[in-house]
């Protein structure tokens, strides 16, 4: 679980975002954004978006009261050595 984040007691959020096609849509734009932009691709050079992707759709559903559970490492703890900050890279 994802303790930074809160669940909601309900699932009517998770279910306003679609459910989980919902939010697999949604993830999926936003990788395809995210992959798109000169800025932020150099970040993902060597993820495995494959994989990724799933987990954050586990993690908003999980986020959004919804019936997942989300396993994945903390978004800190899944970030450190990435050299992820506000400066775009040279």
């Amino acid at each position: 679980m994802c303790a930074s984040v809160p669940a909601f007691a309900d699932d009517s959020l998770y279910k306003q975002f679609g459910e989980r096609e919902g939010l697999t849509r949604i993830v999926d734009d936003m990788y395809d954004k995210v992959l798109a932009e000169p800025r932020t691709v150099p970040y993902f050079e060597d993820a495995p978006v494959k994989r990724i992707k799933p987990m954050l759709v586990d993690q908003f559903c999980e986020a959004l009261g919804g019936p997942c559970t989300y396993t994945g490492r903390s978004m800190k703890r899944a970030h450190e050595g990435h050299a992820i900050d506000h400066r775009p890279r040279a």
